[in-house]
Protein backbone atom coordinates (compact mmCIF):
# COMPACT_ATOMS: atom_id res chain seq x y z
CA UNK A 1 0.00 0.00 0.00
CA UNK A 2 1.04 3.74 -0.62
CA UNK A 3 -0.79 5.91 2.28
CA UNK A 4 -1.00 8.91 1.52
CA UNK A 5 -0.54 11.49 4.18
CA UNK A 6 -3.59 13.75 4.94
CA UNK A 7 -3.75 17.56 6.20
CA UNK A 8 -5.94 19.61 8.88
CA UNK A 9 -8.63 20.96 7.16
CA UNK A 10 -9.39 24.51 8.39
CA UNK A 11 -11.99 24.81 10.89
CA UNK A 12 -12.30 20.79 11.98
CA UNK A 13 -12.33 20.03 15.49
CA UNK A 14 -10.19 17.03 16.44
CA UNK A 15 -10.52 13.10 15.31
CA UNK A 16 -12.14 12.03 11.62
CA UNK A 17 -12.49 14.68 8.90
CA UNK A 18 -15.54 13.97 7.04
CA UNK A 19 -14.56 15.41 4.03
CA UNK A 20 -10.94 14.06 3.51
CA UNK A 21 -10.15 10.49 1.45
CA UNK A 22 -7.00 8.67 2.14
CA UNK A 23 -6.05 6.78 -1.07
CA UNK A 24 -3.55 3.55 -0.96
CA UNK A 25 -2.19 2.20 -3.65
CA UNK A 26 -1.05 -1.04 -4.36
CA UNK A 27 1.86 -1.98 -7.00
CA UNK A 28 2.00 -5.12 -8.82
CA UNK A 29 5.27 -7.07 -8.53
CA UNK A 30 6.76 -8.97 -11.37
CA UNK A 31 6.32 -12.72 -9.56
CA UNK A 32 8.40 -13.23 -6.26
CA UNK A 33 11.71 -12.11 -7.75
CA UNK A 34 13.89 -10.54 -5.51
CA UNK A 35 15.97 -9.09 -9.27
CA UNK A 36 14.99 -6.33 -11.55
CA UNK A 37 12.31 -7.94 -14.33
CA UNK A 38 12.18 -5.90 -17.81
CA UNK A 39 8.91 -6.23 -19.71
CA UNK A 40 8.62 -4.43 -23.18
CA UNK A 41 4.47 -5.18 -23.13
CA UNK A 42 1.41 -3.79 -22.05
CA UNK A 43 0.05 -5.25 -18.84
CA UNK A 44 -3.33 -7.20 -19.66
CA UNK A 45 -6.35 -5.88 -18.13
CA UNK A 46 -8.66 -3.51 -18.18
CA UNK A 47 -7.91 -1.01 -20.58
CA UNK A 48 -9.76 2.07 -19.25
CA UNK A 49 -8.04 0.85 -16.12
CA UNK A 50 -4.21 0.91 -17.48
CA UNK A 51 -5.30 4.05 -19.83
CA UNK A 52 -2.31 6.32 -19.33
CA UNK A 53 -4.31 9.46 -20.46
CA UNK A 54 -6.59 9.31 -17.58
CA UNK A 55 -6.02 11.70 -15.24
CA UNK A 56 -6.71 11.45 -11.71
CA UNK A 57 -8.77 14.28 -11.05
CA UNK A 58 -11.37 13.16 -13.11
CA UNK A 59 -12.66 10.87 -10.71
CA UNK A 60 -12.92 13.41 -8.10
CA UNK A 61 -16.42 14.90 -6.76
CA UNK A 62 -18.11 18.03 -5.02
CA UNK A 63 -17.07 18.20 -1.23
CA UNK A 64 -13.92 15.70 -1.62
CA UNK A 65 -10.51 16.38 -1.04
CA UNK A 66 -8.74 15.72 -4.21
CA UNK A 67 -6.07 13.00 -3.34
CA UNK A 68 -5.58 11.66 -6.99
CA UNK A 69 -2.64 14.25 -7.51
CA UNK A 70 0.49 15.44 -5.91
CA UNK A 71 -0.78 19.14 -4.89
CA UNK A 72 -0.69 21.62 -1.72
CA UNK A 73 -3.49 23.89 -0.34
CA UNK A 74 -2.00 26.68 -2.46
CA UNK A 75 1.35 29.10 -2.89
CA UNK A 76 3.18 30.75 -0.33
CA UNK A 77 2.01 34.47 -0.14
CA UNK A 78 5.51 36.12 -1.33
CA UNK A 79 4.70 34.33 -4.51
CA UNK A 80 1.01 34.80 -4.75
CA UNK A 81 1.87 38.48 -4.49
CA UNK A 82 4.68 38.59 -7.58
CA UNK A 83 2.36 36.73 -9.62
CA UNK A 84 -0.65 39.44 -8.46
CA UNK A 85 1.47 42.35 -9.46
CA UNK A 86 1.77 41.16 -13.14
CA UNK A 87 -2.02 40.35 -13.67
CA UNK A 88 -2.23 43.77 -16.20
CA UNK A 89 0.85 42.69 -18.36
CA UNK A 90 -1.28 39.80 -19.23
CA UNK A 91 -2.24 41.91 -22.25
CA UNK A 92 1.02 41.44 -23.79
CA UNK A 93 2.95 38.53 -24.92
CA UNK A 94 5.72 37.34 -22.85
CA UNK A 95 8.70 39.88 -23.24
CA UNK A 96 11.97 38.91 -23.66
CA UNK A 97 13.19 40.53 -20.28
CA UNK A 98 11.07 37.73 -18.57
CA UNK A 99 12.35 34.96 -20.33
CA UNK A 100 16.13 35.97 -19.31
CA UNK A 101 15.54 36.83 -15.56
CA UNK A 102 13.66 33.42 -15.30
CA UNK A 103 16.28 31.36 -17.12
CA UNK A 104 19.05 33.37 -15.48
CA UNK A 105 17.75 32.90 -12.02
CA UNK A 106 17.51 29.07 -12.98
CA UNK A 107 21.39 28.87 -14.13
CA UNK A 108 22.32 30.82 -11.52
CA UNK A 109 21.02 28.79 -9.25
CA UNK A 110 22.55 25.29 -10.13
CA UNK A 111 25.55 26.50 -11.27
CA UNK A 112 25.34 26.52 -15.34
CA UNK A 113 25.16 28.66 -18.45
CA UNK A 114 21.84 30.03 -19.79
CA UNK A 115 23.15 27.77 -23.26
CA UNK A 116 22.27 24.83 -20.70
CA UNK A 117 18.63 25.89 -19.40
CA UNK A 118 14.99 25.10 -21.11
CA UNK A 119 12.33 27.02 -19.75
CA UNK A 120 9.56 24.05 -19.56
CA UNK A 121 5.33 24.57 -19.85
CA UNK A 122 5.55 22.13 -16.47
CA UNK A 123 8.22 19.06 -16.56
CA UNK A 124 5.49 16.80 -18.26
CA UNK A 125 6.51 19.53 -21.25
CA UNK A 126 10.53 18.16 -21.25
CA UNK A 127 9.55 14.68 -21.18
CA UNK A 128 7.63 15.60 -24.48
CA UNK A 129 10.33 17.12 -26.16
CA UNK A 130 12.61 13.99 -25.49
CA UNK A 131 11.29 12.30 -28.87
CA UNK A 132 13.26 15.15 -30.58
CA UNK A 133 16.05 13.23 -29.69
CA UNK A 134 15.25 10.42 -31.65
CA UNK A 135 15.77 7.58 -29.36
CA UNK A 136 15.34 3.95 -30.71
CA UNK A 137 15.26 2.04 -27.09
CA UNK A 138 14.40 3.49 -24.20
CA UNK A 139 14.69 1.87 -20.82
CA UNK A 140 11.72 3.35 -17.86
CA UNK A 141 12.92 2.37 -14.60
CA UNK A 142 9.72 1.27 -12.69
CA UNK A 143 7.76 2.15 -10.76
CA UNK A 144 7.70 6.03 -12.04
CA UNK A 145 6.05 8.47 -13.99
CA UNK A 146 4.39 7.37 -16.82
CA UNK A 147 4.54 10.79 -19.02
CA UNK A 148 7.61 9.33 -20.85
CA UNK A 149 6.68 6.20 -21.77
CA UNK A 150 3.19 7.67 -22.67
CA UNK A 151 5.39 10.50 -25.48
CA UNK A 152 8.09 8.45 -26.28
CA UNK A 153 6.06 5.23 -27.27
CA UNK A 154 3.49 7.33 -29.01
CA UNK A 155 6.53 9.00 -30.84
CA UNK A 156 7.51 5.00 -32.12
CA UNK A 157 10.66 4.53 -29.23
CA UNK A 158 10.69 0.61 -28.25
CA UNK A 159 9.79 0.50 -24.69
CA UNK A 160 10.85 -1.56 -21.80
CA UNK A 161 10.20 -1.07 -18.59
CA UNK A 162 12.72 -2.19 -15.83
CA UNK A 163 10.99 -3.18 -12.98
CA UNK A 164 12.81 -2.76 -9.47
CA UNK A 165 11.86 -4.82 -6.57
CA UNK A 166 11.23 -3.81 -2.94
CA UNK A 167 13.53 -1.67 -1.82
CA UNK A 168 13.68 -0.48 -5.15
CA UNK A 169 17.52 0.36 -5.81
CA UNK A 170 19.29 0.64 -8.57
CA UNK A 171 22.36 -1.34 -6.90
CA UNK A 172 21.36 -4.22 -9.24
CA UNK A 173 19.21 -2.74 -11.58
CA UNK A 174 20.05 -4.60 -15.38
CA UNK A 175 19.18 -1.84 -18.09
CA UNK A 176 19.37 -3.57 -21.62
CA UNK A 177 22.54 -3.09 -22.86
CA UNK A 178 21.22 -1.40 -26.12
CA UNK A 179 19.14 1.15 -24.72
CA UNK A 180 20.20 4.14 -25.84
CA UNK A 181 17.90 6.06 -23.49
CA UNK A 182 17.28 5.71 -19.54
CA UNK A 183 14.91 7.79 -17.80
CA UNK A 184 14.79 7.51 -14.06
CA UNK A 185 12.99 9.27 -11.58
CA UNK A 186 15.32 11.09 -8.36
CA UNK A 187 13.36 10.85 -5.57
CA UNK A 188 11.09 8.36 -7.18
CA UNK A 189 7.14 8.53 -7.50
CA UNK A 190 5.76 6.73 -5.65
CA UNK A 191 8.63 4.89 -3.47
CA UNK A 192 10.09 8.31 -2.56
CA UNK A 193 13.17 6.40 -2.76
CA UNK A 194 16.66 8.88 -3.60
CA UNK A 195 18.80 6.89 -5.68
CA UNK A 196 22.62 8.31 -4.71
CA UNK A 197 24.55 10.11 -7.61
CA UNK A 198 27.20 6.82 -7.71
CA UNK A 199 23.98 4.73 -8.68
CA UNK A 200 22.87 6.77 -11.19
CA UNK A 201 26.19 6.75 -12.63
CA UNK A 202 26.15 3.32 -12.96
CA UNK A 203 23.82 3.66 -15.62
CA UNK A 204 25.88 6.09 -17.71
CA UNK A 205 27.34 4.01 -21.04
CA UNK A 206 28.92 5.43 -24.15
CA UNK A 207 25.61 6.27 -26.68
CA UNK A 208 23.25 6.54 -24.31
CA UNK A 209 21.23 9.76 -22.78
CA UNK A 210 20.24 9.13 -18.89
CA UNK A 211 17.25 11.01 -18.33
CA UNK A 212 16.88 12.19 -14.47
CA UNK A 213 13.54 13.07 -13.46
CA UNK A 214 13.99 15.38 -10.37
CA UNK A 215 10.36 16.61 -9.85
CA UNK A 216 10.55 16.08 -6.43
CA UNK A 217 14.59 16.56 -5.97
CA UNK A 218 13.79 20.13 -4.02
CA UNK A 219 11.83 18.53 -1.19
CA UNK A 220 14.99 16.08 0.00
CA UNK A 221 17.42 16.60 2.79
CA UNK A 222 20.37 14.70 3.78
CA UNK A 223 19.37 13.31 7.35
CA UNK A 224 23.38 13.21 8.43
CA UNK A 225 24.43 16.61 7.60
CA UNK A 226 21.40 18.39 6.59
CA UNK A 227 22.42 19.03 3.00
CA UNK A 228 19.47 20.18 0.79
CA UNK A 229 19.07 18.34 -2.02
CA UNK A 230 22.40 15.98 -1.30
CA UNK A 231 21.92 13.82 -4.74
CA UNK A 232 20.79 16.23 -7.36
CA UNK A 233 22.47 15.98 -10.59
CA UNK A 234 21.17 19.49 -11.43
CA UNK A 235 24.51 20.88 -11.82
CA UNK A 236 26.73 17.96 -13.52
CA UNK A 237 27.60 19.18 -16.75
CA UNK A 238 27.63 16.41 -19.57
CA UNK A 239 27.08 15.53 -22.94
CA UNK A 240 25.11 12.09 -21.66
CA UNK A 241 22.80 13.66 -19.04
CA UNK A 242 19.11 15.46 -19.12
CA UNK A 243 17.49 16.74 -15.57
CA UNK A 244 13.65 17.74 -15.51
CA UNK A 245 12.54 19.82 -12.55
CA UNK A 246 9.10 21.29 -11.65
CA UNK A 247 8.37 24.32 -9.35
CA UNK A 248 4.80 23.13 -9.71
CA UNK A 249 4.80 20.35 -6.33
CA UNK A 250 6.76 21.99 -3.52
CA UNK A 251 5.18 25.78 -4.66
CA UNK A 252 2.02 24.48 -5.28
CA UNK A 253 1.82 25.46 -8.71
CA UNK A 254 0.21 22.38 -10.61
CA UNK A 255 -2.33 24.82 -12.37
CA UNK A 256 0.57 27.30 -13.94
CA UNK A 257 2.44 24.52 -15.47
CA UNK A 258 6.14 25.49 -14.89
CA UNK A 259 9.42 23.74 -15.09
CA UNK A 260 12.47 22.96 -16.71
CA UNK A 261 15.56 21.39 -18.01
CA UNK A 262 18.81 21.12 -17.72
CA UNK A 263 21.18 19.58 -20.04
CA UNK A 264 24.15 20.40 -22.84
CA UNK A 265 23.83 23.09 -24.60
CA UNK A 266 23.53 20.85 -27.98
CA UNK A 267 21.10 18.49 -26.34
CA UNK A 268 19.10 22.29 -25.46
CA UNK A 269 19.39 23.56 -29.34
CA UNK A 270 18.24 20.16 -30.26
CA UNK A 271 15.25 20.15 -27.79
CA UNK A 272 14.32 23.91 -29.16
CA UNK A 273 14.16 23.72 -32.93
CA UNK A 274 11.01 23.92 -33.84
CA UNK A 275 9.41 24.78 -30.91
CA UNK A 276 6.29 27.38 -30.78
CA UNK A 277 6.74 30.86 -30.51
CA UNK A 278 6.09 31.91 -26.81
CA UNK A 279 6.16 28.18 -24.74
CA UNK A 280 5.59 29.80 -21.27
CA UNK A 281 3.28 32.83 -20.16
CA UNK A 282 4.59 35.43 -18.36
CA UNK A 283 3.28 34.65 -15.05
CA UNK A 284 5.21 30.48 -15.74
CA UNK A 285 8.16 32.97 -16.50
CA UNK A 286 7.72 35.30 -13.01
CA UNK A 287 7.11 32.10 -10.89
CA UNK A 288 10.30 30.18 -12.26
CA UNK A 289 12.31 33.41 -10.97
CA UNK A 290 11.26 33.69 -7.90
CA UNK A 291 10.68 29.84 -7.35
CA UNK A 292 14.85 30.12 -7.99
CA UNK A 293 15.40 33.11 -6.37
CA UNK A 294 16.71 33.79 -2.67
CA UNK A 295 13.08 33.67 -1.16
CA UNK A 296 12.15 30.83 -3.23
CA UNK A 297 14.78 28.62 -2.23
CA UNK A 298 14.40 29.52 1.20
CA UNK A 299 11.20 28.47 1.43
CA UNK A 300 11.58 25.40 -0.32
CA UNK A 301 14.51 24.22 2.25
CA UNK A 302 12.04 25.59 4.85
CA UNK A 303 9.37 23.07 3.26
CA UNK A 304 11.73 20.04 2.77
CA UNK A 305 12.26 20.09 6.56
CA UNK A 306 8.94 20.41 7.34
CA UNK A 307 7.80 17.66 4.96
CA UNK A 308 11.06 15.37 6.57
CA UNK A 309 8.97 16.22 10.42
CA UNK A 310 5.98 15.29 8.81
CA UNK A 311 7.44 12.43 7.36
CA UNK A 312 8.64 11.22 10.72
CA UNK A 313 5.22 12.06 12.71
CA UNK A 314 3.39 9.82 9.50
CA UNK A 315 5.97 6.77 10.14
CA UNK A 316 5.28 6.72 13.83
CA UNK A 317 1.52 7.01 13.50
CA UNK A 318 1.37 4.11 10.61
CA UNK A 319 3.24 2.04 13.45
CA UNK A 320 0.37 2.76 15.85
CA UNK A 321 -1.94 1.33 13.66
CA UNK A 322 0.44 -2.03 12.83
CA UNK A 323 1.28 -0.80 9.57
CA UNK A 324 4.84 -1.44 9.19
CA UNK A 325 6.01 2.20 6.67
CA UNK A 326 9.20 2.22 5.12
CA UNK A 327 11.33 5.66 5.13
CA UNK A 328 11.56 7.46 1.53
CA UNK A 329 13.66 10.85 1.11
CA UNK A 330 10.71 13.00 -0.54
CA UNK A 331 7.17 13.98 0.62
CA UNK A 332 5.99 10.13 0.07
CA UNK A 333 5.96 7.51 3.01
CA UNK A 334 5.32 3.71 2.05
CA UNK A 335 3.82 1.33 4.01
CA UNK A 336 4.18 -2.66 3.20
CA UNK A 337 0.46 -4.53 3.46
CA UNK A 338 2.45 -7.77 3.48
CA UNK A 339 4.17 -6.60 7.08
CA UNK A 340 1.24 -6.03 8.66
CA UNK A 341 0.56 -7.98 11.79
CA UNK A 342 -2.11 -8.42 14.10
CA UNK A 343 -1.68 -7.21 17.45
CA UNK A 344 0.33 -9.69 19.46
CA UNK A 345 0.56 -11.90 16.59
CA UNK A 346 2.53 -13.32 14.03
CA UNK A 347 0.46 -13.31 11.61
CA UNK A 348 -1.06 -11.22 8.85
CA UNK A 349 -3.79 -8.63 9.74
CA UNK A 350 -7.52 -9.41 8.66
CA UNK A 351 -9.68 -7.59 6.49
CA UNK A 352 -11.37 -6.39 9.76
CA UNK A 353 -8.06 -5.54 11.05
CA UNK A 354 -7.23 -3.58 8.17
CA UNK A 355 -10.08 -1.78 7.48
CA UNK A 356 -9.78 -0.85 11.54
CA UNK A 357 -6.14 0.41 10.75
CA UNK A 358 -7.74 2.77 7.69
CA UNK A 359 -10.08 4.56 10.28
CA UNK A 360 -7.19 5.03 12.86
CA UNK A 361 -4.64 6.24 9.27
CA UNK A 362 -7.78 8.80 8.91
CA UNK A 363 -6.93 10.45 12.24
CA UNK A 364 -3.18 10.57 11.16
CA UNK A 365 -3.34 14.19 9.98
CA UNK A 366 0.00 15.75 9.14
CA UNK A 367 -0.44 19.56 8.88
CA UNK A 368 -1.40 21.59 5.91
CA UNK A 369 2.40 21.97 4.36
CA UNK A 370 2.48 18.18 4.08
CA UNK A 371 2.66 16.46 0.83
CA UNK A 372 -0.01 13.73 0.16
CA UNK A 373 1.99 10.72 -1.39
CA UNK A 374 2.61 9.00 -4.75
CA UNK A 375 0.41 10.85 -7.25
CA UNK A 376 -1.23 8.59 -9.81
CA UNK A 377 1.32 9.69 -12.00
CA UNK A 378 3.42 6.03 -12.14
CA UNK A 379 3.70 3.07 -13.37
CA UNK A 380 0.55 1.99 -14.71
CA UNK A 381 0.99 -1.53 -13.32
CA UNK A 382 -0.83 -0.01 -10.13
CA UNK A 383 -4.24 -0.82 -8.51
CA UNK A 384 -5.72 1.58 -5.75
CA UNK A 385 -8.02 1.73 -3.30
CA UNK A 386 -9.66 4.86 -1.86
CA UNK A 387 -10.86 4.35 2.14
CA UNK A 388 -14.09 6.18 2.88
CA UNK A 389 -14.59 8.05 6.05
CA UNK A 390 -17.19 5.38 6.58
CA UNK A 391 -14.52 3.33 6.93
CA UNK A 392 -15.83 1.20 3.31
CA UNK A 393 -13.19 0.95 0.26
CA UNK A 394 -14.14 1.21 -3.40
CA UNK A 395 -11.63 0.49 -6.22
CA UNK A 396 -10.52 3.71 -8.20
CA UNK A 397 -10.44 2.31 -12.11
CA UNK A 398 -7.66 4.66 -12.82
CA UNK A 399 -4.41 4.83 -11.06
CA UNK A 400 -2.73 6.51 -13.45
CA UNK A 401 -1.71 10.40 -14.29
CA UNK A 402 0.32 11.55 -17.24
CA UNK A 403 0.66 15.08 -16.12
CA UNK A 404 3.55 16.43 -14.42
Amino acid sequence: MWPRQSFDVPGAGPGPVPSTVHVVSEVMKPGNSQTTSVVEQTPSGSAEFFDPDRHGDEDTAPGVIDFAVNVRPGPPEFLVSALRDRIADLGRYPSAADLTAATSAVARLHGRDRSEVLLLGGAAEGFELLAKLAPKHVALVQPSFTEPERVLRAAGARISQVILTDPWSLADVHVPDDADMVVVGNPTNPTSVLHTRAHIDSLRRPGRTVVIDEAFADLTLDPVTGAHEPQSLAGERSDDLIVVRSITKTFALAGLRAGYLLASPAIIARLSTGRRHWPLGTLALVALAVCAGDEGQAYARAQSEAVAAHRAYLSTRLAECRVAARGGRGGILCADPGAERAAGEGTPASPRDRRSQLRQLRRARTGPSAHRGPEPGTHRRARRRVARCDGGERTALHPTEPRE
